[in-house]
Parts: structure tokens; sequence; C-alpha cells
């Protein structure tokens, strides 16, 4: 993913720049801020767009990409994490009202979440816990078959079954992160 044009660059397998593919999809539909792909039971390359939920859905033949079509994710706010897992696509993020929402969504094929697991990172309460909610990035190893929850600014790892089920929990000790607390609306303080 390329940030600047918000493209994908397609490269050999020395490394060597291939081809470019543009962001616009069909109908002139752009990806505003592509943040995570994965590949989707190795027929198709799913780019997650973090701005306007959605996935762009690139088939793979040989080695060639081709947009196939944009899918919005219907119901997820706060989008930044997309893998797959035997076809299944998991999707980090959240519902609104985010206070109920659980971390990670299995989307079917028109965006629409079947299932919900994984509670959110720090205390409820926390302002951070609201604001950045599944903030982070997904992996879902094959041969493992576990769905990987990496939040962005909480020193934790959690790896779930494909059935939404905590595998293990993985604090990453001597972090020492800055948090802040609203203590009063327009007052936050760090700490």
């Amino acid at each position: 993913l390329e940030r600047e044009t918000n493209s994908l660059d397609v490269l050999s397998l020395d490394g060597r720049a291939r081809y470019r593919v543009a962001n616009t999809g069909p109908r002139g539909a752009m990806l505003a801020y592509p943040t995570q792909m994965t590949v989707n039971s190795g027929r198709e390359l799913l780019v997650l767009d973090a701005q306007v939920p959605r996935l762009a859905r690139f088939l793979l033949r040989g080695d060639s990409l081709h947009l196939s079509s944009v899918l919005r994710l219907r119901g997820l706010t706060g989008v930044t994490g997309v893998c797959s897992l035997d076809g299944r696509i998991f999707v980090l993020g959240a519902t609104v009202p985010i206070a109920g929402s659980k971390l990670v969504h299995v989307v079917d094929r028109s965006g629409r979440v079947m299932a919900s697991f994984g509670r959110g990172f720090g205390s409820s309460g926390e302002a951070p816990a609201r604001m950045l909610f599944g903030d982070g990035r997904l992996l879902c190893p094959t041969r493992l078959r576990l769905i990987v929850v990496v939040p962005r600014f909480y020193p934790a790892i959690r790896a779930f079954d494909p059935r939404g089920h905590v595998r293990w929990s993985q604090d990453i000790p001597d972090y020492r992160g800055v948090s802040y607390r609203e203590t009063s609306p327009g007052e936050v303080r760090y700490v």
C-alpha cells in the first residue's frame, strides 16, 4: 500500500516494481485511506479503507490484480485491521455505540456484520479506550487457525479461535505508554 497516492504497488519476488494499481474503483469510487490488506482464500486481495469503512476486492489472476468491487462495511466505524481465515473475513473496528461494541467483526460478502467478538483494551471509562477502540492490526496465521489482535496503543496481544474464543492473551512487559483521562469536559490529564 502506497499512502501518498493510496495505490497498490505490485512488486516481483526480488523487490522490483512491476506495476501500480490506482485507487480508483467502480464508477469513480476512491479509496480514501487504505490501511491494511489480506489475501482471501488465495483468490482475491482485500484492501481495507479506514476512512470510509469499506473493502476494495481485487481478483488475483496469475501475477495481476483486477478490481472486482468496492464493498461498504455496514454498521462499522473506526476500522483499522482486516484478515481472512477459511474464506471468512475478519475486521478490527467498532459498532455504535462503542461502549457495547466488540473488537473483531465477521463480515459477509455483502459487507454486513454476521458476528462479533473480543472485548476492548484498557478500562471502559478510560478516554483512550473510547477514542481508540479497535485501533490496531489483525493477523490470521492459517496454520495456527488464529485471529491475532495487536492494538496500537495498549501493551497487549490477544489471539482468538475462529469461533471468537480467547486462545491466549499476553501483556507486553516493561512497556511505558502515555495515557490520558478526560477529567472534565474540555480538560485532559496526561499520565
